[in-house]
């Protein structure tokens, strides 16, 4: 039984003074089982608590803030959460892909399935263990502290990527999805018709925190941030093989730390970080087998430290792509079996 909610008020006299105690409200759970015999379709349901709901958006339409909401293995169609602190949890709630396209028994029938985009567009949003071939797109009207983790997106389309953090290009209007994190999720075979779709996306947002995601061939980028705005960014531990284009693009802003990934395969370079990365970080990660620099250093950045990577059988090892970068440091670096170590005027240090 859920205790829902909130003491509104207990009157208490004592020794002829009066109290007021205001309780707090606490978290409910909501269950979603497109299986159960007994779901119930519709929102507007008098006590979310005590029944089984069919469809995650009637869930979600009837939580209030701060609601879990548990949905069993089955197919569902995409849902947008609009409630702030709202969390969905998938039949695979916090199971680690770890680069597989399926979990649990054969097949996907342990998966809750999505098969329509997810939207979210509140702050403390947490969508986890959810399979999709739709996009998950964070953003458009403010979302804050959202957490996208441990789901599998199989063949998405990528245009805007897989998992999209939305800042709003006309305008612009960027700092809609500040503080997001996005962890140990699977992104597999995602499509785009332009060469700047892929797995995760960020535009202009600040503080996010990229981490332990497998990338698995994807057309175009593995992960990519957008134009020269969002500073503070970690992408960390994550594991990208077969890019048909840039495993890491970094269009984003300024002291960004791009460490401990695995690159394994890229079209173009394999990570670009680019004019407005100032005071950023690329280290100890292993890049092997893109076609031209496994560590691309663009024109204008000031600042960047580069150390402790490992890189292999890629066309050049580190480059600066033009002569005006400056405080730049390059060492500690592992470079062999590549056409060139170094190239655009970067030297070993």
């Amino acid at each position: 039984m859920n205790l829902k909610r909130t003491i509104k008020g207990i009157i208490c006299l004592s020794a002829g003074m009066l109290f007021l105690l205001v309780g707090s409200v606490w978290a409910g759970t909501i269950n979603v089982d497109v299986n159960d015999p007994a779901c119930v379709s519709g929102s507007g349901q008098p006590d979310p608590y005590s029944i089984v709901y069919c469809n995650i958006q009637d869930a979600i339409d009837d939580a209030t803030s701060g609601d879990v909401i548990n949905v069993a293995a089955g197919t569902y169609a995409g849902f947008t959460v609009t409630t702030a602190n709202i969390e969905v949890r998938g039949a695979q709630y916090n199971i680690d892909p770890a680069g597989a396209t399926t979990r649990g028994g054969a097949g996907d029938i342990d998966e809750s399935l999505i098969t329509s985009t997810i939207m979210i567009t509140a702050n403390y949003v947490t969508v986890n263990g959810f399979k999709t071939s739709y996009p998950i797109n964070v953003g458009y009207d403010h979302a804050w502290y959202v957490n996208i983790s441990y789901n599998i997106s199989l063949n998405a389309d990528g245009h805007w990527g897989a998992i999209h953090l939305h800042g709003i290009a006309a305008g612009p209007v960027y700092n809609q999805c500040d503080f997001a994190y996005i962890g140990y999720n699977t992104i597999s075979g995602t499509t785009s018709p332009d060469w700047q779709g892929g797995g995760i996306w960020t535009v202009g947002n600040d503080d996010v925190t990229i981490e332990h995601n497998h990338i698995l061939n994807s057309q175009y980028m593995g992960i990519m941030a957008l134009n020269h705005v969002g500073d503070r960014n970690q992408i960390l531990h994550n594991t990208i093989t077969g890019s048909g284009h840039t495993p890491i693009r970094f269009w984003g802003g300024s002291q960004v730390d791009i460490s401990h990934n695995v690159v394994d395969g890229g079209g173009s370079d394999g990570i670009w970080v680019d004019q407005a990365a100032d005071n950023s970080t690329v280290s100890y990660n292993q890049i092997s087998n893109v076609t031209y620099s496994a560590v691309a250093l663009r024109a204008g950045a000031t600042g960047i430290n580069v150390h402790h990577n490992t890189i292999t059988a890629s066309g050049t090892g580190i480059e600066k792509h033009d002569n005006d970068i400056t405080g730049i440091t390059v060492n500690y670096n592992d470079i062999y079996g590549n056409s060139a170590g170094f190239g655009g005027g970067c030297t070993a240090a």
